[in-house]
């Protein structure tokens, strides 16, 4: 049973750094001062560290398939799942999780 808290809180995390992704990377670099361009490119680099680290535990439990490679973040495994295999179950909650909780918030995925 704790493990369904475990999922909550990993999802909501990942959920509430990807909105703070989102929102630093439509801030553009208009007039960003040096220290403000390392802090950026410091967040994104514990932005990818969590998304590698969240694809590892809770994106192979709910694709139910390890990660590659080429899959290393979820961003990567839930674009290969949509290219390659749209009309199974995984590319169907692939596009499901694309369309209800990252597009709304960026229109670059």
């Amino acid at each position: 049973m704790i493990w369904i808290l475990y999922v909550y809180i990993a999802l909501s995390l990942f959920y509430s750094c990807f909105l703070t992704y989102a929102s630093v990377m439509n801030l553009g670099w208009v007039k960003v001062p040096l220290l403000g361009k390392l802090m950026i490119w410091w967040v994104g680099l514990v932005f990818l560290t969590f998304d590698v680290c969240l694809n590892v535990s809770v994106g192979t439990a709910v694709f139910v398939q390890l990660p590659t490679m080429q899959t290393l973040t979820l961003s990567k495994r839930m674009a290969h799942n949509i290219a390659t295999e749209a009309l199974t179950w995984r590319g169907k909650l692939a596009q499901a999780i694309v369309d209800y909780l990252l597009l709304p918030f960026t229109k670059s995925y």
